[in-house]
């Protein structure tokens, strides 16, 4: 599983806590619009995009590579309870490969500011910013070793 955060005092107490420094444009974190999040799901290259209504206001997201289907890198992201789909609202991700994550991720930074990720294995923060490298923050989440901010 991965994990998606916005920066705000905890997120910004935990970086503190395991020594990772906060991108300059923290401030700009925030989460994007339902409408933003359809718009950055379907410019992904590569990959194509299915959507679930489910009870009213919730869907999901299903991100597949188009050319291989599920034997490529896919993900699935739930939206729950939007109220106005312009508003910054949350999501998280089910089962998604690391790096389309963290990709999406990437993307969404470039319109929404810096994201906090980590997974649910190591829980090591690692911060996504506009332009970073996708495999290397990915591996950045196992690795001890790798610089996270």
């Amino acid at each position: 599983m991965v994990m998606s955060f916005v920066f705000d005092a905890a997120v910004l107490d935990w970086l503190k806590a395991e020594g990772v420094d906060a991108p300059p444009d923290f401030r700009q974190s925030r989460w994007p619009s339902p409408n933003e999040l359809r718009t950055i799901l379907e410019s992904l290259p590569g990959y194509a995009v299915s959507y679930r209504s489910k009870q009213g206001h919730d869907w999901d997201a299903e991100v597949v590579d188009a050319t291989r289907g599920y034997d490529g890198m896919s993900a699935t992201i739930w939206v729950k309870g939007v109220q106005d789909p312009d508003a910054p609202h949350p999501f998280s991700f089910h089962k998604p490969w690391p790096e389309l994550a963290v990709a999406i991720l990437e993307v969404i930074s470039r319109t929404c500011g810096p994201r906090v990720v980590t997974d649910d294995v190591y829980v090591r923060p690692v911060v996504i910013t506009a332009g970073c490298d996708p495999r290397e923050r990915t591996a950045c989440l196992g690795d001890p070793k790798r610089p996270r901010g």
